[in-house]
Order: C-alpha cells, then sequence, then structure tokens
C-alpha cells in the first residue's frame, strides 16, 4: 500500500474516533428514556453509571427530568441527571464510568474497588486522589478521563456529567 493511502486511511480513522466522543460512556437509547425526553431534536441520554445485574430489594432509580420513580432489577444504565438510592439501607453495587460526578446526600461510607483516575472529597472537602480499593467517607467522587471504578454504597446519589478535572 502506498504511504499516501496509509496517510489517508489513518486520517479517516482518526476523524471517525474524535466525532465519536467519549469511546468509555455509553450513549443509550432506551424505551423509558426516550419516554422521559422531549423535544424533537433530544440527544441520546450520555450513560454515566450502571447497576450491577445483582442489586439487594429496595434499590430505586430515577431519570432526569422524569418524576417516576424505577423499581431496579439490576443492569439498569443510569444517564446523567439520574439518581439511585436503597430505601432498605442495603448495599448496591454500582459501576461508574469515565469524566462523571456522584454526589451524596452527606458523608456517605462507600467502598471503591478497581478506581482509575478517581478522586473522593473527604469530609474535610478536599478531593484525593484514590489508586488502590479502599472504603472511605466521601461527599462526592469523581472520575477524570479514562476513569471508573465500582461503587458499593447504599445511600442516595446523584450522577451527572463531570469534565472539569
Amino acid at each position: 500500500m502506498k504511504r499516501t493511502h496509509v496517510a489517508l486511511l489513518l486520517l479517516v480513522v482518526v476523524f471517525f474516533l474524535g466525532c465519536e466522543g467519549n469511546l468509555t460512556q455509553p450513549r443509550i437509547s432506551e424505551p423509558q428514556l426516550n419516554e422521559s425526553l422531549t423535544g424533537f431534536l433530544a440527544k441520546d441520554p450520555v450513560i454515566v453509571a450502571k447497576l450491577d445485574s445483582i442489586i439487594p430489594s429496595g434499590t430505586k432509580y430515577g431519570l432526569p427530568d422524569d418524576t417516576t420513580t424505577y423499581t431496579a432489577t439490576g443492569g439498569e444504565q443510569i444517564p446523567a441527571g439520574g439518581w439511585v438510592e436503597n430505601d432498605k439501607d442495603l448495599s448496591y453495587e454500582i459501576h461508574i464510568y469515565s469524566e462523571m460526578k456522584v454526589t451524596f446526600g452527606n458523608l456517605d461510607s462507600v467502598t471503591i474497588d478497581y478506581p482509575t483516575n478517581l478522586d473522593y472529597l473527604n469530609d474535610s472537602e478536599t478531593w484525593v486522589s484514590l489508586t488502590t480499593s479502599k472504603k472511605v467517607g466521601a461527599k462526592a467522587v469523581r472520575t477524570g478521563i479514562f476513569g471508573g471504578a465500582t461503587l458499593t454504597q447504599s445511600g442516595f446519589g446523584t450522577y451527572e456529567e463531570d469534565s472539569e478535572e
């Protein structure tokens, strides 16, 4: 293959990947998410977290711009602006993706497993970088680009996109 063909092919691949955005965050269009969206040109919501496939009873979640409370059955994808909690104070596991922030109602005990490019906000209002699995008291957790983790928590959490680093 000629160098110009290889260069052109590489340029096309880079352009395609650049147009696709962040490849670590899935974008979905589930029926219940579509019901909560208004407007003709609404884009698919960015998924920032996913509930584990096995979750305890009492786990509920909500979608942005939707007042309905949904009962989680496991594996639900949480869009930016969504929330999750367990009304029986049982711990549930949620997988978080890159460039997102979860805020807890107050200082919450959270187990963070497999952290990658992750910080948590401690009780002194200081962002602390975490590189190994640990149980922490956190007011919030955020991930940077290519970040992620698995959180085990029981309290209320809101999930947002977060591009500040």
